[in-house]
């Protein structure tokens, strides 16, 4: 195994660990829902979208282990492998950003519209500023992406492409049931 490699290996192992461990904390700092909707759950402005209250160490231990299994997906050189990760990295940042940017503006919205005393100018101007945002990250992404598909051949990039949408997927589901689980560290579908 090249020195690269057992590099990346280390560190996915040391952040899959910390994800394990820690995974379970995280999902339970989601502050609780304060307003039920008529289905039982919290109103869709209410409710915790798949980034907010994750810890930067937790995002940064999900980003090594994608790191470290594009690498095995890839079958990446050492020199692709050195050039990809700080696009990967910046890719990933930018996307934690703009989540986060984007459900402050939900909250900010949610709020905004059921104010008689904002105007339809402050909320225009919440929503331009929301419009905004959203079209300086596609341009970002689109150009980190056109750089990782300098860096691989079109099999890789292909493999690229796949890998990104099922990590993504499966981190989703791995946050969404870590977030299932009540204080005492149970399913919330275990009846007691």
């Amino acid at each position: 195994m090249s020195r690269m490699r057992m590099i990346i290996a280390a560190g996915a192992a040391a952040g899959l660990l910390a994800f394990l461990v820690f995974g379970p904390l995280a999902a339970q700092t989601a502050p609780p829902a304060q307003d039920a909707s008529p289905g039982g759950g919290p109103p869709p402005h209410k409710r915790f979208g798949p980034h907010e209250g994750m810890s930067a160490e937790l995002q940064e231990t999900m980003q090594i282990y994608m790191l470290f299994r594009l690498t095995e997906e890839l079958a990446l050189s050492e020199e692709q492998a050195l050039k990809l990760m700080p696009l990967i990295k910046e890719r990933e940042k930018a996307g934690w950003e703009f989540f986060r940017l984007q459900a402050e503006a939900h909250r900010d919205l949610s709020t905004m519209v059921d104010d008689d005393d904002v105007s339809d100018a402050e909320i225009e101007n919440r929503l331009t500023a929301l419009r905004q945002a959203k079209r300086a990250y596609h341009q970002q992404e689109e150009q980190l992406e056109l750089e990782i598909a300098a860096l691989l051949d079109p099999r890789q990039y292909a493999r690229f492409v796949v890998f990104k949408q099922q990590f993504h997927r499966d981190m989703q589901q791995r946050v969404r049931r870590l977030r299932g689980m009540d204080r005492k560290g149970h399913r919330g579908d275990r009846s007691e």
